[in-house]
C-alpha cells in the first residue's frame, strides 16, 4: 500500500512539474511578445521624431523644443528663424555632455554639493512665493500715487522710425539714391540689395530715441521730416548707408494706462520686499538666535 501511494505521489509531482513548465513557458512567451511589441512601437514612434543621432543616441524634435523653451525670448525667436543653428547648438552641448559624462565620478562630490545648495535656495524661493508673497496685489490707487509722484520717469524723449539700406560701395549707394528719387520703393530695394541686419524687414531699424545715434548723425536725422530720405551717403565700418525717416514722435509723458505695466512691476517689487522684511523680522522675534561676534574675525 505504501509503495502504491509513493508511486501516486511521484506521478502527481511529475504532472505538476510539467504543468508549471508549460505555464512558465507560456508566461515567458507572452512577456516576450509584449516586450517586442513595445520595442517595435517605440522604434517606429521615435524614428518619426528623431531629428539627429549623436554617437548613436537619438535626439527628438520634442527634446530640442523643450530645450529651446528653457531659453529667453530672444533665443526662442532666433531658433524659430534659424532652426538648423539651434539644432547645431544642441548637438554641440550633447557632444560635450557625452564626453563629460564619462568623467562624472570625478566630479560627483562637487556636483552634489552644488545641487544641495540649489535645492535649499529653490525650497526657500518656492516657500516664500507660495506662503508669503502670493497674496500681494497692487491697487489702482497705488498705481496713481506712484505715477503722479514720478512723472519725470515717464517722460518719453523725441523718437522717430528709421530705415536704412547698406551697400558695399559709394557708387552703389549714390545709384540707389538716384533710383529712389525716381520713385523706386525703399523697402523693396532694401530687401533685394541691402547688406544690413534689417534687410529682411525692408531696412526697418525700428524706433530710434535721441541719444542712440552718433551726435553728428543724430543732428541730421532728427532734423528730417517724416518720409524724407537723407540726400547724402553715410559711411561706417559696415558699409555705405542710405537713411529714410518714417513716422516721428514728439517728446511726451506716458499716460497712466501706458505706464501701468511698468509701474505695476515696480510697486509689486517694493511691496514684496517690505512683506519679506516684515516676515523675516517676525521670524527673528519668535526664534532664539545666538551670535558669537568674537568669531566673526575668523571669516576670511
Amino acid at each position: 500500500m505504501k509503495k502504491y501511494l509513493a508511486q501516486i505521489r511521484r506521478l502527481l509531482h511529475k504532472t505538476v512539474q510539467k504543468s508549471n513548465r508549460k505555464f512558465l513557458l507560456l508566461a515567458i512567451g507572452v512577456l516576450l511578445l509584449i516586450l517586442i511589441g513595445a520595442m517595435i512601437f517605440s522604434h517606429l514612434f521615435s524614428k518619426q521624431n528623431v531629428i539627429a543621432l549623436i554617437n548613436g543616441e537619438p535626439i527628438t524634435a520634442a527634446q530640442l523644443q523643450e530645450k529651446i523653451s528653457e531659453y529667453p525670448d530672444f533665443y526662442r525667436q532666433y531658433a524659430k528663424e534659424l532652426p538648423q543653428q539651434a539644432l547645431d547648438d544642441y548637438i554641440n552641448e550633447q557632444l560635450i555632455y557625452q564626453k563629460a559624462h564619462k568623467f562624472s565620478p570625478r566630479y560627483r562630490a562637487k556636483i552634489n554639493k552644488q545641487l544641495s545648495r540649489y535645492r535649499r535656495e529653490l525650497l526657500i524661493k518656492e516657500y516664500l512665493e507660495d506662503q508669503v508673497l502670493s497674496t500681494i496685489q497692487v491697487t489702482q490707487e497705488e498705481l496713481k500715487t506712484y505715477y503722479n509722484s514720478h512723472l519725470n520717469d515717464f517722460l518719453l524723449p523725441e523718437r522717430l522710425h528709421l530705415y536704412e539700406i547698406v551697400v558695399p560701395t559709394q557708387e552703389s549707394a549714390e545709384n540707389i539714391i538716384k533710383r529712389l528719387s525716381l520713385g523706386e520703393d525703399f523697402g523693396e530695394i532694401a530687401k533685394k540689395e541691402s547688406q544690413g541686419s534689417a534687410k529682411e524687414k525692408g531696412g526697418d531699424l525700428g524706433i530710434i530715441v535721441r541719444g542712440q545715434l552718433m551726435p553728428e548723425l543724430e543732428a541730421i536725422v532728427f532734423s528730417m521730416k517724416s518720409g524724407d530720405i537723407l540726400g547724402k551717403v553715410v559711411k561706417t565700418e559696415n558699409g555705405f548707408h542710405i537713411l529714410r525717416v518714417g513716422e516721428r514722435f514728439p517728446s511726451q509723458i506716458q499716460s497712466l494706462e501706458e505706464a501701468t505695466p511698468n509701474i505695476t512691476k515696480i510697486v509689486l517689487t517694493q511691496k514684496k520686499r517690505q512683506a519679506l522684511d516684515a516676515y523675516v523680522a517676525k521670524l527673528k522675534e519668535d526664534a532664539q538666535v545666538v551670535i558669537h561676534k568674537e568669531k566673526l574675525g575668523d571669516l576670511q
